[in-house]
């Protein structure tokens, strides 16, 4: 093979594995395949799972948020999403707003394989507090209240109302 040729496909080479890097890290649509910790994160980067795939077979974590679930379950979820992107693509669905409906679906599949690789990586969630009745909740009683600060405010405010009224 002549040099010309060999650069030829070293420099294809180099572009195809430079296209493949991009396509792991970035999926369809301008879309991350695995959502950045910035995202997750975010206000919306922790959505509660509305149903388990169909094909799930484990405990039921509808109504979970995704940093709640299983790995393998994560992983159903993401698979699930970007075929409904897929569908939403190829007939074009739009929201009420007229965005793509595709977008917010391959934005599902993204955080749902952040959480996955969060959950592998030995994430835990933290513990949800436990409430037994509305005094466990506020556990405070009348002395907790630090009366050697309240009372002279108290006492101060008092005569300040007094002189005007007065």
């Amino acid at each position: 093979m002549s040099e010309r040729m060999e650069a030829l496909l070293a420099s294809i080479d180099a572009s195809l594995r430079m296209l493949v890097a991009s396509q792991a890290t970035t999926g369809s649509g301008g879309v991350a395949s695995a959502a950045s910790d910035k995202d997750l994160d975010s206000k919306y980067g922790d959505p509660i799972l509305k149903t388990p795939p169909r094909d799930w077979s484990g405990d039921s974590y509808a109504g979970r948020k995704y940093s709640e679930c299983p790995a393998d379950l994560l992983q159903m979820v993401a698979e699930r999403s970007d075929y409904f992107a897929q569908k939403a693509d190829e007939t074009g669905e739009k929201t009420a707003a007229g965005k793509s409906v595709a977008m917010y679906k391959r934005l599902d599949a993204s955080r749902a394989r952040g959480w996955k690789r969060r959950v592998e990586l030995g994430y835990v969630p933290p513990p949800k507090p436990t409430f037994q009745s509305a005094d466990d909740a506020f556990p405070l009683d009348d002395t907790d209240i630090p009366f050697s600060v309240i009372l002279p405010l108290l006492l101060t405010t008092m005569a300040m109302v007094g002189s005007a009224l007065g």
